[in-house]
């Protein structure tokens, strides 16, 4: 019986976001320097236009700033960077038919293979997380521990791409002459590729590969990433703020990437919900709705403020059906809810006592808990401020999902539950302050 494969090439074809999108975590990856973050979040907006018409001209010009952005860096701390943080970033960032794609060539025993122009540094952890079957991507240099701007194999050229899909062949021991291939690509570069498989796929195609796929009869998809929940450009420009004091973010791929959770934080500063949400929007593309006191929605200024990023009205006093009846709702959607237990800012930032209402919506809606720690919020911005201190920053860490068939509630473990739930996130707490 033959073989069967499938061969994605990694940037545009597999996942929207191409190299030009990682400058900015690469550059940022191990900076904790506000200045720098800012300065090179400035420089990469001018250099973006450079970028984009330089990709006009060919692929090597751009490469070469491509590669001399990891110059430097830290191979042992970057390679943990990209296991916790931008690998997930990717996976969660695929064309939107590339996830039950993947799935449906499983069911039926093809193995899968990435090809691509992105480091394999990079490309392994993405394998590891979508448990395909193997890569081959550009090999950095380096030396005593550090990357050079140099590389010691590339994949840019239409004849790096073939020679890629040879070394590809000899390193899994797959024999093409035995083999089914099924690859998709999406650039002009991809063409060996595509010509040296029997079935191949176009993914949003250029004109000048769209003419060629038409001579060759490749199959052309027109695909869209999955959408974030807000505006682009507001996704990101929210990301790169909170980035000016987000220290670290740890765990955010805890949260699931579908399906509907109960977020459970404590609770310190205003900017709390935006920071869990902004994060959530950017990493995981999703949205978080977070219950809100009821007086935040009288205004009608404020009322669209807070209903467009999210807030649900609750009433503190008493936990009303009404209240109830808009959180389900957030489930039924499949959504994320964040709940705050301790009902109110603290101060101080100590964690005060956990209150029953999140217990009792956890096992009407029965879904995982999933706990986060928010780090020196209240010291960024504390209660009654307005604008946030420029000399503070912020941690998050979020920890592993509870499902609600892990516990049964009643009226007697209510207190014993609350206490558990509160020393999940105090044990997140001790970990961010073993960190510093």
């Amino acid at each position: 019986m033959a073989d069967k494969v499938v061969i994605w090439s990694f940037e545009k074809a597999f996942t929207y976001r191409t190299c030009m999108h990682q400058i900015y975590f690469i550059k940022t990856a191990l900076k904790h320097s506000r200045r720098a973050k800012i300065w090179i979040g400035l420089v990469l907006l001018f250099k973006i236009p450079y970028y984009t018409i330089s990709r006009l001209f060919g692929n090597q010009r751009f490469f070469n700033s491509y590669f001399k952005s990891f110059r430097n860096l830290n191979v042992e701390e970057f390679e943990t960077y990209i296991k916790e943080e931008l690998s997930g970033y990717f996976t969660h960032h695929l064309n939107e038919f590339v996830y039950p794609k993947i799935e449906e060539y499983k069911s039926l025993g093809y193995k899968q293979y990435i090809i691509g122009s992105s480091p394999e540094i990079l490309l392994k952890h993405i394998v590891s997380r979508l448990e395909l079957d193997g890569y081959i991507g550009s090999i950095l240099e380096q030396k005593k521990g550090r990357f050079t701007r140099k590389t010691t194999q590339r994949i840019v050229s239409k004849s790096e791409k073939k020679k890629a899909f040879q070394n590809l062949l000899e390193k899994y021991k797959i024999n093409s002459h035995n083999t089914e291939i099924i690859a998709y690509g999406s650039k002009n570069t991809d063409s060996p590729l595509l010509k040296l498989a029997n079935k191949s796929y176009i993914v949003n195609p250029q004109c000048k590969l769209k003419r060629k796929a038409k001579k060759e009869t490749w199959e052309i998809i027109k695909e869209k990433t999955i959408p974030y929940p807000y505006p682009k450009i507001i996704t990101f420009n929210f990301y790169l703020i909170l980035k000016m004091w987000l220290r670290s973010t740890k765990g955010i791929y805890n949260i699931p990437a579908k399906g509907p959770v109960l977020l459970i934080a404590n609770h310190s500063s205003y900017l709390d919900h935006y920071t869990i949400g902004t994060l959530s929007a950017f990493f995981l593309k999703r949205r978080v709705h977070f219950a809100a006191k009821k007086e935040h929605f009288i205004k009608n200024w404020e009322n669209k403020f807070h209903r467009y990023f999210g807030a649900i009205p609750i009433d503190r006093a008493a936990f009303r059906p009404s209240s109830v009846k808009n959180m389900m709702e957030v489930f039924d959607d499949q959504n994320i809810l964040l709940i705050y237990p301790e009902g109110t800012r603290s101060p101080d930032g100590k964690m005060k006592t956990f209150k029953k209402g999140f217990l009792f919506l956890q096992q009407k809606a029965k879904v995982p808990i999933v706990p986060v720690y928010i780090h020196n919020a209240h010291e960024l911005l504390p209660k009654g401020k307005i604008v946030p201190r420029f000399g503070k920053d912020i941690e998050v860490i979020i920890g592993e999902q509870i499902s609600y068939e892990d516990y049964q509630l009643n009226s007697e473990n209510e207190d014993q539950l609350m206490e558990m739930f509160k020393q999940k996130v105090a044990e997140l707490e001790q970990k961010t302050l073993k960190n510093n």
